[in-house]
């Protein structure tokens, strides 16, 4: 079995970032499993920064032992692309060379987010050092016209097309979500194949701490994530309003984003300022105090690539109403949850209603049990040994 690896991602928590949790719950499955996990963020810099640290860059940390590595690679400005790539690639062996003599050399490359990790890097370090590499993406994809858009962005001028396909063609593996497998196998060429999301042990302490519903407790729907369009903050605020029993109802909205003027307004017109309340961005322990106070966790997003937070909420018990927007279409199920048309408020206010109205029809046991079948920790860890098995 595999027994160390080398993380490459995007997105990992620091000083300045809350990170991305798909990237982090995998470093620590990984960890807590025995494997030695080695997390390597490449940072980009002037060369004038060698001789004096101008700019002040990120610093990551790790709460629970991983091993995390920020490397920098220095740019030179006003010299040719083709000399530009010579000079970075040098340093990126170097330092590599470096760090496998201090730690050893891994038996496995794990890449999350194949556009935004930057995967020439990845390629150089996998041919020059003859390591498998396996990768994963996480990003919301949406057609072939959004790939080219992430190729020209994070791949030109380093990686040319041709290369880039040779790349995932030789992958040991490749894995998404279900709902991109058809995008991506379709675009790439190349099969991909299922890896869903999870939570880890840790956050799930007093799993079953909700708290009980009365006559006098209002009606508690919580929606989690960014205000903006995608989330469809203003579609849900409408759908609230409409909804015969509002008064006896209150939404919480757990984070803030472009939207959050606009939702203020739209709070203001309808009258529902005592009925929705905007926390702002709060750390994931206080989200999951919130969900434990809530009777239905409403996800009104026009694209999803997963929902974690629908299994975030499954996990204590919680029924799930969302349109249907992708990702929550692949974990939901008539005894966990609620399906709606996505972008349309009519059909979001009547679920909501539903939802009021049917909330004794679900089993926070039968909800906390779809959880542990296919969203635990020990249910990712099977599928991961698996990959890790494979290649030893």
């Amino acid at each position: 079995m595999t027994k160390r690896i080398f993380i490459f991602s995007w997105g990992y928590p620091s000083n300045q970032t809350k990170g991305n949790p798909f990237v982090e719950d995998a470093v620590h499955m990984a960890h807590e499993n025995g494997v030695f996990t080695t997390v390597i963020i490449f940072q980009f810099k002037n060369i004038l920064e060698f001789f004096v640290p101008y700019k002040k860059h990120l610093t990551y940390t790790s709460k629970r032992g991983e091993n995390i590595i920020s490397i920098p690679l220095y740019n030179i400005p006003f010299v040719s692309t083709l000399i530009r790539k010579k000079i970075m690639f040098w340093q990126v062996v170097f330092r590599m060379k470096s760090l496998m003599k201090k730690i050893g050399k891994p038996d496995l490359l794990q890449q999350h987010y194949i556009f935004h990790s930057m995967p020439y890097i990845t390629n150089l370090i996998a041919t020059k050092f003859k390591i498998p590499y396996v990768l994963f993406e996480h990003s919301p994809v949406y057609s072939p016209q959004h790939f080219e858009t992430k190729y020209k962005t994070f791949c030109q001028p380093y990686f040319s097309k041709e290369d880039f396909q040779a790349f995932i063609k030789n992958a040991h593996g490749r894995f998404a979500y279900k709902v991109q497998i058809e995008t991506l196998s379709g675009y790439y060429g190349q099969s991909f194949k299922p890896f869903d999301g999870f939570l880890p042990d840790y956050l799930l302490q007093n799993e079953s701490g909700t708290e009980e519903s009365t006559d006098q407790k209002p009606f508690n729907f919580l929606c989690i994530g960014t205000l903006d369009d995608r989330k469809g903050t203003l579609r849900l605020i409408e759908a609230f309003s409409k909804i015969p029993q509002r008064q006896k109802c209150h939404l919480t909205f757990c984070g803030s984003g472009p939207y959050l003027n606009k939702a203020k307004e739209l709070i203001e017109k309808f009258e529902l300022k005592s009925n929705v309340t905007i926390t702002g961005f709060i750390p994931r322990s206080s989200v999951i105090e919130q969900l434990k106070k809530s009777d239905f966790l409403v996800i009104a997003s026009s694209y999803e690539t997963f929902g974690m937070t629908c299994i975030e909420a499954m996990a204590y018990g919680i029924p799930v109403l969302s349109t249907k927007c992708g990702g929550p279409e692949t974990i939901i199920n008539p005894s966990v949850g609620i399906l709606c048309e996505k972008d349309n408020i009519t059909s979001l206010s009547q679920a909501l209603q539903q939802a009021f109205d049917q909330k004794e029809n679900f089993s926070p046991q039968t909800i906390q049990q779809h959880f542990k079948t296919y969203y635990s920790e020990e249910s990712a860890w099977r599928n991961m040994r698996e990959i890790y098995d494979s290649i030893s």
